[in-house]
């Protein structure tokens, strides 16, 4: 058998063949995900993408920060429980529970 320093032998590109696939079924099966994601959010209607980092804290002052965060873990759904925000205009209570939905989707 002779050995040709300069090119790899059929295993390895037999292996090297079975990498690059790999990574393209991942890459290929992420960008389905993706995809899903991005319908599943399209078919909530949200107004508009929000954050919870685009959130301002600092207003309303009486905002109980940690308590808001709790319900991001969705616990109510768990418990068959429903979450009621109240409070005046421009308060945050159509933001809030916009990252979690898109967070859950």
């Amino acid at each position: 058998m002779k050995v040709y320093p300069d090119r790899p032998c059929i295993y390895h590109q037999e292996k090297l063949i079975a990498r690059h696939v790999r990574n393209y079924d991942r890459h290929e099966v992420n960008q389905r995900k993706d995809r899903a994601t991005q319908r599943r959010i399209r078919a909530a209607r949200f107004p508009q993408i929000k954050t919870l980092e685009q959130f301002k804290w600092n207003w309303p002052k009486k905002i109980n920060k940690i308590q808001v965060q709790n319900l991001f873990r969705l616990n109510f759904i768990k418990h068959k429980s429903n979450v009621v925000l109240l409070g005046g205009v421009g308060l945050g209570k159509t933001h809030l529970p916009q990252p979690s939905g898109i967070r859950h989707v």
